[in-house]
């Protein structure tokens, strides 16, 4: 549990860390916050409900922490609290959820994951690339102040010399070079297909590097119930004080 506490107290400045300017990495601070709230108060719901009355330590270490996950990508874009606390809910209850009983599915499948890094990333992470297609798309001037939006989405500046590049003044702007003109749905559309490169990229890698783990040089688990030992990749602290004390006996000149 200290590990989730530090990593509770610690998340919005990973969300922050990329902002683009100070306004924005106080947003992305408060969101995280909201949303991290929001996934606590649902693990526990859901905890209770799918454990008949009790909760489950597994879903309070890492589900609670989910909320900092799904919120990472719009953390410092989402201008009302209602949008945090919506992803973060949402987050809590899929991640728990998936600890509960999509982690019992993939054993029998035969895909280990250890720490439930595809409940508490994976999923939330997904979460988050969907929630950053949807701001995109429904961001607009009036939301962010008027031409503050186009910090946030560069593509969005209106091209040069068009009809809106005037109407908004931009030539007298720090934006007067113009941008991709991009409208509001096809920024969304760009942040979903981001999604979907990444998934295809992350796929991908993982067969490949599969793959390359079976080889022989490095597959040496040859039995199921060896492959949480770790007598098969490491000298364990033990055989390292057997072997010490055959030293000593066979040589006996040595002074203690």
């Amino acid at each position: 549990m200290i590990g989730t506490l530090f990593l509770w107290l610690y998340w919005p400045s990973f969300n922050s860390a990329t902002a683009v300017n100070d306004e924005a990495k106080t947003r992305a601070i408060v969101n995280t916050y909201l949303s991290l709230a929001a996934s606590c108060i649902t693990t526990f719901m859901i905890s209770v409900i799918v454990g008949r009355g009790k909760l489950n330590m597994v879903h309070v270490q890492n589900a609670t922490l989910a909320g900092g996950v799904a919120v990472g990508a719009v953390a410092d874009v989402i201008t009302r609290p209602v949008g945090s606390v919506i992803i973060g809910s949402l987050a809590g209850i899929v991640s728990t959820i998936s600890f509960q009983y999509l982690t019992p599915l993939l054993k029998k499948i035969n895909i280990h994951d250890t720490c439930g890094v595809h409940n508490l990333h994976g999923i939330p992470g997904l979460i988050s690339g969907v929630s950053s297609g949807i701001v995109a798309a429904v961001a607009n001037r009036d939301i962010f102040g008027g031409n503050k939006l186009y910090d946030y989405y560069p593509s969005r500046i209106p091209l040069f010399q068009s009809s809106e590049y005037f109407q908004f003044k931009i030539n007298l702007t720090e934006f007067s070079d113009g941008g991709l003109g991009r409208t509001g749905i096809e920024q969304g559309g760009y942040q979903i297909l981001s999604v979907v490169l990444t998934l295809a990229m992350s796929i991908i890698g993982g067969l490949i590097t599969g793959l390359l783990m079976r080889i022989p040089m490095f597959e040496k688990i040859k039995n199921r119930e060896d492959y949480f030992e770790d007598e098969l990749f490491w000298e364990m602290e033990s055989e390292s004080f057997d072997n010490s004390k055959n030293y000593l006996t066979e040589n006996q000149t040595i002074k203690l």
